[in-house]
This record gives C-alpha cells, sequence and structure tokens, in this order.
C-alpha cells in the first residue's frame, strides 16, 4: 500500500535527514533504490520504492540486495549524489513529493522522489529544474536528461503569469481550493468531487480554469481510495489538456 502525505511527513520527521551525507547507492531492481546514509555518528538505510500500488521511502534494516549487474539509476547517483550532503528533505507541499536537496562539493541537486501509486519517479535536477537523471525516464512529461522538471508547488505564482498550468488541482472548483482537497471533499459528505486543470495566477487556485473532470465519491469509499480515484483522473487529465494546449 503506497503512503499518504500525512505518513511521508511522519517518516521525514523521523527519519532527520538534515545533515546526513549519502554514502551509497544500491538499486536492486528497476524500481527499487536503496541509499545509505550516516548522520551523528548512526548509519540507515533508506528503502526507496516505485511499485505501483507500494511507492513508500522508509528506513529498513534489511541488507540491500545487489542486482546481477549494476543499473543505469544507481550508477548515476553514485557518480553524482554518494558522498554529497543532504541540506533539506521535505514533503514538497502535500502532494507525496519528497525533496532533498544535496550538496555536493560546489554541485547542488535537487532529488524528487514522487510517490503517486501510478506516476512514480525519482528525478534529479540541477538548482534550475534540468533533468540531470530519472529513475524512470519519461520523454512526454520531459522526465529524461535535459529536460525541465519543477513541481507546481516550488512555481512562482505570479501576478499576471497565465501561461503557466499548476500540475493538479485536486477539486472540482470553485469548491475545496487550497490544501487539504480531499480529505474536506470525503469529510463533506458530498456524493461527488472532482479534478481541475487551471492558469495559474496570483491566487490560490483562482487561475482560469482550462478543464474539468468529475470524480463520484461512492458510499463504500475510504479517504484512501478516494484519493487514488482522483489521482487516476487527475493523470489522465492533466496529459490529455496539455496534448489539447499544444495544437492550439
Amino acid at each position: 500500500m503506497s503512503l499518504n502525505w500525512k505518513e511521508i511527513n511522519l517518516i521525514l520527521e523521523e527519519l532527520d535527514l538534515q545533515g546526513a551525507q549519502i554514502q551509497r547507492a544500491v538499486q536492486s531492481a528497476f524500481d527499487v533504490v536503496g541509499l545509505q546514509v550516516h548522520k551523528a555518528g548512526k548509519t540507515k538505510q533508506l528503502l526507496i520504492a516505485l511499485t505501483p500500488g507500494a511507492c513508500r521511502m522508509h528506513e529498513t534494516f534489511k541488507t540491500f540486495p545487489k542486482s546481477d549487474k549494476p543499473l543505469r539509476f544507481a550508477q548515476f547517483l553514485n557518480s553524482r549524489i554518494v558522498n554529497g550532503w543532504v541540506e533539506e528533505a521535505v514533503q514538497s507541499g502535500e502532494n507525496r513529493i519528497i525533496r532533498l536537496k544535496v550538496r555536493r562539493g560546489e554541485n547542488r541537486y535537487l532529488l524528487y522522489i514522487r510517490l503517486w501509486s501510478n506516476a512514480a519517479n525519482f528525478i534529479v535536477t540541477d538548482d534550475n529544474g534540468t533533468v540531470l537523471d530519472a529513475m524512470r525516464r519519461l520523454p512526454k512529461k520531459g522526465e529524461i536528461t535535459g529536460g525541465s522538471y519543477i513541481p507546481a508547488e516550488n512555481q512562482d505564482n505570479a501576478a499576471g503569469e497565465k501561461k503557466s498550468l499548476r500540475e493538479y488541482s485536486i477539486r472540482e472548483l470553485p469548491d475545496f481550493p487550497g490544501k487539504d482537497a480531499i480529505l474536506r471533499a470525503y469529510e463533506s459528505k458530498r456524493k461527488e468531487t472532482g479534478v481541475t486543470v487551471h492558469y495559474v495566477d496570483a491566487g490560490r487556485d483562482t487561475g482560469p480554469i482550462i478543464a474539468q473532470e468529475t470524480v463520484a465519491i461512492d458510499e463504500g469509499d475510504s479517504l484512501e481510495t478516494l484519493e487514488e480515484k482522483i489521482h487516476k483522473v487527475e493523470h489522465v487529465l492533466y496529459v490529455r489538456t496539455l496534448a489539447q494546449l499544444c495544437q492550439k
């Protein structure tokens, strides 16, 4: 089962990664990476899994299994990130994307671990958001070396900027703008909520709406099942909307 945003915050708090040194990277499978980190005399093993339906990051006490041959992404991490120091370890908003700021010598890197069940990825960029490598190379999303990746939570919502899309809005606006949208929709006891794609302006979820799609809140839904339903719709709607805009 994949982690929700609250669980991710708790794990990051327990791991206390700020100030830790990354000592080793191991990739046991195409969707599993292990990082060995050291801080204050203690060594921890971090498991990062992008497995559909079981996306997670947490400490593990098991020995990392080795693959039959070195895998590409682990080789990249060992060449660029290993021996670097973690300056920041946070979740980007409440969107299940973990951001690690790592410094190695004069170089700084941003590590994004996106724990979305059907669209998980581990992406490394420079300070400008240029992708240096990704665990899953997705050219159509720009998640490939030389592409660009800046999660919506980090984008500059400057007044008058209407050419940038918010990566997702998990609500059918104007209902439930801002944070905790899914939770508020679930607790509202309504029979439906939705997803909105809109332009970014200076306000919070106030930009012009481009596309919307309704998601039913069924009687047997839990908060987690509702999240999964909404994210499935979100991923399809966002990609479809971008494709339509590119054709104009």
